[in-house]
């Protein structure tokens, strides 16, 4: 199944990036949800079919999903992607968000829960995205020093709303039943 998770640049090129990283997602138990489409899709049978470009992710949320760093590739070419949620993502580390730099003109939100391999240095990465209005961060084990992290996202962000809330609830998909 792992080859299934991995950055395949050849299927970007059949299909376009929007939809591949749909596919991407969706195997790893993440979710989208496209430019005008009221609800998100976590079911790869859902998938719309259209012609390449016809369908744009404008929002991915991913809770306890597989997700890895490598795949994080498939952020390249989406140019409508507003908003990111991760959370209890274990494989996702500090080299993710290096990666979001390509997302960086259209990114406004990113949510990061519950990811024990996110550092320091992982969160820097944030502060080259110029067009964030909004990050939220709860419970990031392995951030060793919050304080500077926030100065230097405040100083770096100075129009972005920047919470640190280690109070704030897990996501509904992991509440018990």
């Amino acid at each position: 199944m792992s080859f299934l998770l991995r950055y395949d640049r050849k299927r970007v090129r059949e299909i376009g990036p929007d939809r591949a990283c749909t596919e991407w997602l969706l195997r790893c138990g993440g979710s989208v949800r496209f430019k005008h489409w009221g609800s998100f899709i976590s079911n790869y049978n859902t998938i719309p079919t259209g012609a390449s470009g016809q369908f744009h992710i404008e929002e991915i949320r991913a809770v306890n999903a597989c997700i890895t760093s490598e795949g994080f590739a498939y952020l390249d070419g989406l140019s409508h992607l507003k908003k990111i949620h991760l959370e209890k993502c274990d494989q996702v580390a500090d080299s993710s968000f290096a990666r979001c730099n390509k997302v960086k003109e259209t990114l406004e939100s990113i949510t990061l829960i519950d990811l024990i391999q996110i550092s320091d240095n992982g969160l820097a990465y944030l502060a080259g995205l110029k067009n964030l209005k909004q990050i939220d961060l709860t419970r990031l084990s392995n951030v060793k020093n919050r304080e500077a992290v926030m100065k230097l996202l405040k100083n770096e962000l100075p129009q972005c709303t920047i919470i640190y809330n280690d109070e704030h609830p897990p996501a509904f998909e992991l509440k018990e039943k």
